[in-house]
């Protein structure tokens, strides 16, 4: 059952919506670089696969240096839009920029360039993407003070991020094809994609300006120092990123191996993407108002992410068992529980980071939510593309032939081995590390033994 007492709504219904449609945003620059970024470096332009995997490994880095600063800055402004609105903007602004340049890189012709050309973009599309994304999730904890309508409100987010996806797989391609396939196709089909990431972004940022907000606390005497001391030492979120992590290190491997594994493996071309996108969405939608109601009435946040964890490492399994001669529908059937078990992990783990912001708030004073939403959109940003700089490492040392103009050819049997563990067994075993973990998670009892906020 529900370890805290339930609250009335909030928000209006056009601003959960408003704000949760940001997620198409912030799904479809993460589905650029866990989806498309390995494959347009190491099949479109003739960059290695260990220089492809290093570049995307750099501009986590980056995430990791600026994150933490987004988040102290956004919880210490103080302006007219609220503490984290005007960061919207500024995201809304340098995001799609970064997409268009990524989208355009298969357009070089000096070889020379391409690496350095492809280390800017990534770093731009890092900083476009935190500076929208961290103060966004930080919203969440201070729109609302409901237990319940943060479960609602982030199984919405889920939803339009299952719509991203269902972009990038089935419409992006599309696109691509539409526009002459090759280098411009992928040109022209950026345009029209970063668009929609810019009107979503906006979205987000005109449908919340009269949402409830938070004022920042007088916390001069806490150093940022000082606030990452206090947040490493918060046991239930150490346990909960430590499982995000895993988690999302489990969708990376999937969807960064996803299309080559569908290339090499099962001898599909970029079409490959569109069942899996219509059938991840299909089981999402199907499956998000069950999660929702069942953790609002029946489960806590925590039991139904241990469920939907394991039960996706059990779908990663079955992908030892596929082959060229699969038939269309088993393989579309393994999409559509890949998104009716991702629909239940993505709720409870974001509807459980704003009941850690409350409960810190709560017992600390301070309002350090940025912090926290950095901390989360780092490991989101990382565990999301930390697959693909693996994959490009591991392709690399078993002999993996890079291509130029999306030509294939015959592939040592060490790298079709690798892609095969990559998109079954590493997924697996992190999904199995991750519903351990959460083991230790305690806020929802904690916050059950507080008293409510008037």
């Amino acid at each position: 059952m529900n370890a805290t007492p339930a609250r009335p709504r909030e928000l209006t219904r056009v601003q959960q919506l408003g704000w949760s449609a940001g997620a198409i945003g912030t799904g479809i620059m993460i589905g650029a670089v866990s989806n498309y970024t390995l494959f347009i470096m190491t099949t479109l332009m003739g960059v290695g696969a260990a220089t492809a995997g290093l570049l995307i490994g750099l501009s986590k880095v980056f995430d990791v240096l600026i994150d933490p600063i987004i988040g102290r800055v956004s919880d210490r402004t103080d302006h007219k839009w609220g503490r984290r609105r005007p960061f919207l903007l500024a995201g809304a602004a340098l995001a799609p920029i970064g997409f268009i340049a990524l989208f355009n890189a298969p357009l070089l012709t000096n070889d020379a360039t391409a690496v350095p050309y492809i280390g800017v973009v990534l770093l731009l599309i890092a900083l476009g993407t935190s500076l929208f994304m961290v103060p966004y999730m930080a919203m969440a904890a201070e729109m609302t003070q409901s237990y319940n309508e943060r479960t609602v409100l982030m199984s919405q987010r889920v939803f339009f991020n299952t719509v991203a996806l269902l972009m990038m797989t089935v419409m992006l391609p599309g696109l691509i094809r539409r526009f002459g396939g090759g280098a411009e196709g992928y040109s022209a089909a950026g345009f029209v994609m970063a668009g929609l990431v810019a009107w979503f972004f906006a979205q987000a940022f005109w449908f919340t300006r009269h949402t409830r907000t938070v004022a920042k606390t007088p916390d001069d005497a806490y150093t940022l120092r000082d606030q990452l001391k206090f947040i490493a030492g918060n046991r239930s979120f150490a346990v909960f990123i430590g499982a995000k992590i895993c988690s999302f290190l489990a969708q990376s491997f999937l969807q960064g191996t996803l299309l080559l594994y569908g290339l090499y493996i099962l001898g599909r071309d970029e079409r490959f993407l569109a069942p899996f996108g219509v059938g991840y969405t299909l089981g999402s939608i199907v499956a998000l108002p069950f999660w929702a109601w069942g953790m609002t009435r029946l489960i806590s946040k925590r039991t139904a992410y241990i469920i939907s964890i394991l039960g996706l490492g059990v779908v990663f399994l079955t992908w030892l068992l596929a082959g060229p001669a699969e038939p269309t529908w088993v393989a579309f059937a393994r999409f559509l529980l890949v998104g009716v078990f991702s629909a239940g992990s993505m709720t409870s783990g974001t509807a459980m980071l704003p009941d850690i912001m409350e409960l810190d708030r709560r017992k600390s004073g301070v309002g350090q939510e940025g912090l926290y939403a950095a901390a989360y959109t780092l490991v989101e940003n990382v565990g999301s593309a930390i697959g693909p700089v693996i994959l490009g490492v591991t392709l690399s040392l078993t002999g993996f032939i890079s291509t130029k103009g999306g030509g294939l050819v015959e592939q040592p049997p060490g790298a079709l081995m690798a892609l095969t563990i990559c998109v079954s067994l590493v997924p697996a075993g992190f999904s199995i590390i991750a519903a351990l973990l959460m083991r230790g998670y305690t806020v929802e009892r904690e916050l059950s033994a507080l008293k409510p906020n008037p």
